[in-house]
């Protein structure tokens, strides 16, 4: 038997805002996706790095990237999950457009992870050569 799937006929929002939603959706959702396997890769790595005396400084690094103290202006790959997982609710609370603040906040996470990933990429080299 066939399906028809139709748009509520309650929601007035375009297509194209819709799609807008959905891609931001989507970008808060691999943004996410990126910041726990590095969150893992971390804490694997940190596990490594205990057993190696001259890494101390290294393992600082590390730790930085992981999670920053409460107030920090630094990112981390804990606070751009919590943000991605924030703006992820935010954009699934109505169908409406996505604001303009929503849509600044995802690309600045996104950034901000882009960021993070280099420097954690680099760490990781590191590590690898001790």
């Amino acid at each position: 038997q066939s399906l028809t799937v139709k748009m509520d006929p309650r929601v007035k929002t375009s297509v194209a805002d819709l799609q807008l939603q959905h891609d931001l959706s989507m970008t808060c959702y691999n943004g996410r996706q990126k910041a726990k396997q590095a969150l893992d890769e971390i804490a694997i790595a940190r596990a490594r790095l205990k057993d190696i005396a001259a890494a101390k400084e290294l393992d600082t690094q590390v730790a930085g990237l992981q999670n920053q103290p409460r107030g920090s202006k630094e990112a981390s790959f804990g606070a751009v999950e919590r943000s991605f997982g924030g703006l992820f609710g935010i954009l699934h609370e109505a169908d409406i457009p996505p604001t303009s603040q929503t849509i600044s906040a995802v690309k600045e996470a996104d950034a901000q992870l882009q960021k993070l990933l280099i420097v954690w990429d680099g760490l990781q080299k590191k590590i690898k050569s001790l």
